[in-house]
């Protein structure tokens, strides 16, 4: 099985980095003198670019053909996100395809996942195996992802959780995994902290991973990557912490086609400690096919204030985009057209859109937003739905979030913040932090005495009390 974990390891590397659609995969193992085929990924789209079906063969050295190993096929929402996969490995006796696993996955009303549970196949039934649940902070970013173990029917049991705190534009600053010893409570085991090339969200700088001995947080392994001046990646340096300095692990290599930006191949090497060199190991090599994304979305958010909303968002790899449609609804099912704003056209940089909504007149408990995405070739995407509540009296936000050394306390301008109060909890119950609030519609709060995580702020005046997540770092 490490072709194929390899393979998919290829395929992570190459995911972030491509606007068009992969074709095949083709995974060749080095024999010490030349290349030989291990295995292949075939994909296959519908009409609208959406992934139905991957197949995985491997090779057979005897016959000089490729066999058929695993099938994954995907039903989708019509948004493109997936609704359940199903997968099947390949039966050699009876030469069909045999159900192995399934995955349902449920979506957020912003359009992120909820849920996911895995059900084996066994004694021609689907079983439960284990369910993911994601829940995320007042800026629809991931703030938790617990794991939990099926029992049998309806019953869970803790497995593990990570805990996330998040960078200012959405980009995970420190993933903490946890486990959970069937009577609890939950005990660290190993945390990783990310970097990215020049802020850039979708581009990973370094990874570190540590490992929690019970007292101590203790070097593991990182990940170094390196980008070339047009800002794509170029290598992905894995190393081992031996106790005292970091030792070579393995190094992906990436090489593109003459336009510099659409991957060809990527070649795996390991280190060679006795002898101090890097040897070949694996060769990913990539074609396309006619589908192509026109962009990456990288964040999209919204925030109210003053009667209006202000929306803005961020892409980067843009091809042959034409122009953003802002949406709008107040039942998340019939969206309008509510403006327009023109895209860069075709640029490997990051880029920023901003777009105000009046809702001063709209009468709605809750307004979600998405945006469409035209490319001039008439092709037309969705991204995720944003949602921001304007009923129930004033609405407070807290800006930025997450946040380091303050935060502002902000109305949307139908009140001021005399006589509220904020109250700042930690995730054990414990008030940390209260402070009376003066006149006017924003007020600073000090929040440098704080370690860094996961807070509840209380924004508490005489009619009532709103609650949202604020993650320090």
């Amino acid at each position: 099985m490490k072709k194929f974990n390899l393979l998919f390891v290829c395929l992570a590397f190459a995911a972030g980095l491509q606007a068009q659609k992969v074709q095949t995969q083709v995974l060749d193992s080095w024999t010490g003198t030349t290349w030989q085929p291990s295995s292949r990924i075939t994909y296959s789209y519908d009409a609208n670019c959406f992934l139905v079906s991957f197949l995985l063969e491997s090779w057979d050295a005897g016959t000089g053909t490729w066999t058929n190993y695993l099938l994954s096929t995907y039903t989708n929402n019509p948004d493109g996100t997936s609704s359940q996969v199903l997968q099947q490995t390949w039966n050699n006796g009876t030469s069909t395809w045999t159900n192995q696993s399934r995955t349902t996955y449920t979506y957020t009303s912003f359009g992120k996942q909820a849920t996911a549970i895995s059900e084996f196949w066994q004694n021609n039934k689907w079983k439960n195996a284990s369910r993911v649940t994601y829940t995320y902070d007042a800026n629809n970013y991931l703030i938790n992802q617990l794991s939990e173990i099926s029992l049998g029917g309806s019953n869970w049991i803790n497995g593990s959780q990570t805990l996330y705190t998040n960078n200012s534009d959405g980009s995970v600053n420190q993933a903490i995994t946890q486990g959970w010893n069937f009577v609890g409570p939950w005990k660290d085991q190993s945390r990783i902290t990310y970097t990215y090339y020049n802020n850039d969200p979708a581009k990973i700088l370094t990874s570190l991973n540590e490992i929690w001995d019970g007292s101590n947080w203790q070097n593991g392994s990182q990940t170094i990557n390196t980008y070339n001046a047009n800002g794509i990646e170029t290598t992905s340096l894995n190393q081992n912490w031996d106790g005292l300095v970091w030792v070579n692990s393995s190094l992906g290599t990436s090489y593109y086609q003459v336009d510099g930006t659409t991957l060809e191949s990527v070649i795996s090497q390991t280190w060679d400690n006795d002898n101090s060199v890097w040897v070949n190991s694996t060769r990913t090599t990539l074609t396309y096919g006619p589908c192509t994304l026109p962009l990456t979305l990288l964040n999209f958010n919204a925030v109210k204030q003053n009667g209006k909303v202000q929306l803005s968002w961020k892409t980067s790899n843009e091809i042959n985009t034409q122009s953003f449609s802002i949406q709008r609804s107040i039942t998340a099912n019939d969206f309008t057209t509510i403006g327009k704003v023109n895209a860069a056209g075709s640029s490997a940089v990051q880029n920023s859109y901003n777009f105000m909504d009046d809702i001063a007149a709209l009468k709605a408990n809750k307004i979600y937003y998405r945006l469409q995405q035209q490319d001039k070739d008439g092709k037309s995407t969705y991204s995720n739905i944003v949602t921001v509540s304007i009923s129930g009296g004033v609405q407070y936000s807290i800006l930025p979030n997450p946040a380091r050394s303050y935060f502002t306390v902000i109305t949307d301008g139908s009140a001021d913040l005399t006589n509220a109060t904020v109250s700042i909890v930690n995730l054990s119950g414990k008030k940390v932090l209260t402070q009376k609030l003066g006149s006017g519609s924003q007020q600073q709060i000090n929040i440098s005495s704080l370690a860094k995580g996961l807070y509840m702020v209380n924004i508490v005046t005489n009619t009532g009390v709103q609650t949202q997540k604020l993650v320090v770092e």
